[in-house]
C-alpha cells in the first residue's frame, strides 16, 4: 500500500501508465489525488452523503476500466470530471428521480445587496443550492458550476435547450429568494444580539 502523498512528485503520465497496467498502488494514488474533487461533484448531484459516496466508488471503478479511452494531450482532470458528471447524471436517470418543474410558487427575482452574499460561507451557499428542487439543482450545477452550455445540458439530460434555460432561470430566482431569506435571518439574529 502506498503511503499518503505517494503520487506527489509523480508525473501525470506515470500515474496514468500505472493505472492502465492495473497496478493497485497507482490506482490508489489516483484515488487519493482525485477523490475529494470527485466527491464534491457527487455531492452536487446526490440526495445524501451516502449516495455521493456510493456514486464516487462507482465512478472510480469506471475510471479504472475506461482509463484506456483517455487520449493523451487532453486534460486528464477534465476527462475525470466529464466521466464523473456523466455517471452522476446516469444515476439520476436510472433512479428516474429527475423532475422538471414548470412553475414553482414563490420563485421570483428580487433586489438585494449582492455584496451581502459575501457574508455567507461557501457551505451555506452550497446548502442553499442543494435545497433547490432537483431539476433546478441539476441544471444550475451543470450551467453555473460546471460551465456546460444549455445545448450541452439539453443533450446530456435528454431535454430541450429551452427547458434547460427555463430551469436555470427559475433556479436563479428561487436561489435569490432563499439567499434573501437567509440574509434576513442573519440580520435578525445580529439585531437580537445587539
Amino acid at each position: 500500500m502506498p503511503r499518503p502523498g505517494f503520487y506527489i512528485g509523480m508525473t501525470e503520465e506515470e500515474l496514468i501508465k500505472g493505472c492502465k497496467e492495473n497496478k493497485r498502488q497507482y490506482q490508489e494514488a489516483l484515488y487519493r489525488k482525485y477523490s475529494r474533487k470527485i466527491y464534491g461533484i457527487c455531492l452536487r448531484y446526490a440526495n445524501s452523503d451516502m449516495e455521493a459516496e456510493d456514486t464516487m466508488q462507482e465512478i472510480f471503478i469506471k475510471l479504472f476500466t475506461k482509463i484506456n479511452q483517455y487520449k493523451p494531450g487532453g486534460s486528464f482532470e477534465a476527462w475525470i470530471k466529464r466521466v464523473s458528471i456523466n455517471y452522476a447524471i446516469e444515476v439520476y436517470r436510472k433512479n428516474k428521480r429527475l423532475v422538471f418543474i414548470d412553475s414553482y410558487e414563490g420563485t421570483y427575482e428580487s433586489s438585494y445587496d449582492s455584496s451581502s452574499i459575501q457574508k455567507l460561507s461557501a457551505e451555506e451557499i452550497t446548502r442553499l443550492i442543494n435545497q433547490l428542487p432537483e431539476g433546478y439543482r441539476m441544471v444550475f450545477n451543470l450551467f453555473a458550476v460546471e460551465g456546460y452550455t444549455h445545448k450541452d445540458i439539453a443533450e446530456l439530460m435528454g431535454i430541450s435547450e429551452g427547458t434547460s434555460k427555463s430551469q436555470f432561470s427559475r433556479a436563479k430566482g428561487h436561489l435569490v429568494k432563499m439567499l434573501a431569506e437567509q440574509l434576513d435571518i442573519r440580520k435578525e439574529d445580529s439585531n437580537a444580539r445587539a
